[in-house]
């Protein structure tokens, strides 16, 4: 009977520490998952542009075990398939994630984020919640990387929901990992519109004096006259004008005596006078000169003669008629 007890003792001994052998974490079991979510900002913009989150084995590492394995590599391209629920403060499913199976317990690490294609993004947040767990995106945080600097003495200051590690236990063999992308409106540039620089009043040419000649009449040969009325800044008041070129002003040369002014005709004038040819007109020019010829009181001087000549007729006819009654 003792003999029996005792044998049983030992097969319930051996029995148990086989057991435990199981149990121990350094014979791990393939009961774990990872699950990798990416979500955006705005889901319209910037289409074809590709996120990707890796699974890596780091060369470098401080205080962290090495990992067990990889659980693959996540590729995001947009727009996103929303299938999950993250944000409790936006309704309806806000993220794309995908879910890796079957892995086994134990420390795995994740790489940073690289974006490729379209648009431009701040820089990407992240959060395996180790110690939070997300509610909204103010529960996401930049990339630490302390881990992998080669310093083990700065590693117990990292932010440990963003160092790129995270294990799965017994008692959480399910992790979620986050990243979370805002995208950055580029701002339209406005139009530069170049101002249309006002021309600097110079002025014009001197306005034209009193028009001193009567076209193809008994003046035709006295030149315009000189006016009083000039121009803006830089216009001449002689009544001949004023060319401007930049700053110099031209005057423009006294016409000669037989001018032709062909802006401002004044038809009723010339057909009332009686015309001369180029002939006439040079013979009285010879013998009177062009600047005794053209000026009025010719004209009454011309008129005078006239008179005085009538007047000598009537008074030698008057004669006549004396002498004939006195014989």
């Amino acid at each position: 009977m003792k003999k029996t007890l005792f044998l049983l003792t030992v097969f319930l001994s051996v029995a148990m520490v086989f057991n435990l052998g199981h149990i121990n974490p350094a014979n791990a079991v393939s009961d774990g998952s990872v699950t990798v979510c990416k979500i955006v900002s705005d889901n319209t913009v910037n289409p074809g542009a590709k996120f990707t989150i890796g699974s890596i084995i780091p060369p470098v590492t401080s205080i962290a075990a090495p990992p067990v394995g990889t659980f693959g590599t996540s590729v995001f391209t947009m727009p996103l398939i929303y299938n999950t629920d993250i944000l409790s403060d936006v309704p309806g499913d806000d993220a794309q994630c995908v879910t890796y199976n079957e892995l086994a317990l134990g420390g795995y690490y994740y790489s940073q984020e690289s974006i490729e294609g379209p648009g431009t993004w701040e820089a990407t947040k992240y959060n395996d919640q180790f110690t939070v767990i997300i509610s909204t995106v103010a529960d996401l945080f930049l990339w630490d990387g302390k881990l992998y600097d080669g310093d083990a003495s700065n590693d117990m200051g990292r932010q440990e929901n963003a160092d790129g590690h995270f294990n799965l236990s017994s008692e959480r063999p399910n992790r979620t990992i986050v990243a979370y992308n805002k995208h950055i409106t580029t701002p339209t540039p406005t139009p530069s519109v170049t101002p249309t620089p006002t021309p600097e009043n110079n002025g014009g040419g001197g306005g034209g004096g009193s028009l001193g000649v009567f076209i193809n009449g008994p003046l035709a040969n006295q030149p315009v006259g000189g006016g009083d009325n000039g121009g803006g800044v830089g216009g001449s008041n002689d009544g001949n004008g004023g060319i401007i070129s930049g700053a110099a002003i031209t005057k423009t040369p006294t016409p000669s005596p037989r001018t032709t002014v062909s802006e401002s005709p004044t038809p009723d004038i010339e057909d009332e006078m009686p015309v001369l040819t180029e002939e006439e007109d040079n013979l009285l020019a010879n013998i009177f000169g062009s600047g005794f010829w053209g000026d009025w009181w010719c004209l009454l001087l011309l008129v005078i003669l006239i008179i005085v000549l009538i007047l000598w007729y009537m008074s030698s006819r008057n004669n006549d008629k004396s002498k004939n009654n006195d014989k």
